[in-house]
């Protein structure tokens, strides 16, 4: 991880997921305000069931949880991020280096202005 004096993204827990953006080769998480840009491939646990993105049902099983509040932000650095929803469910972006695609696995932005914080 970058820059530590950067925001957390534990400012998101409280929040809701207000969108999800599917662009290219990546999924972003939207927060009003907040983003998550997950280069990696997130992956979607809920109500026992497990959904792989870009795999069958990934984009319905990430947009089930828009207008959700999310109680709970966990990082390990090196594994994941892992975003758990009120209601049940959660999102996870893997960290670890088996799962990148690019030079970066994810993205935090606090504001559209904000400084931008990276995962490499």
């Amino acid at each position: 991880m970058s820059d530590t004096t950067q925001p957390s993204v534990k400012v998101i827990e409280g929040e809701q997921l207000s969108a999800v953006a599917f662009v290219q080769d990546y999924v972003e998480l939207h927060f009003d305000g907040p983003v998550i840009r997950a280069l990696t491939n997130p992956i979607v646990y809920s109500g026992g069931s497990q959904f792989a993105f870009p795999g069958p049902g990934s984009r319905d099983a990430l947009c089930q949880f828009i207008g959700h509040l999310v109680t709970k932000v966990e990082v390990q650095d090196g594994v994941s991020l892992s975003c758990h929803f009120q209601g049940g469910g959660s999102i996870v972006v893997p960290l670890d280096d088996a799962s990148y695609r690019c030079a970066e696995a994810m993205h935090f932005q606090e504001s559209p202005t904000g400084a931008l914080q990276v995962w490499n």
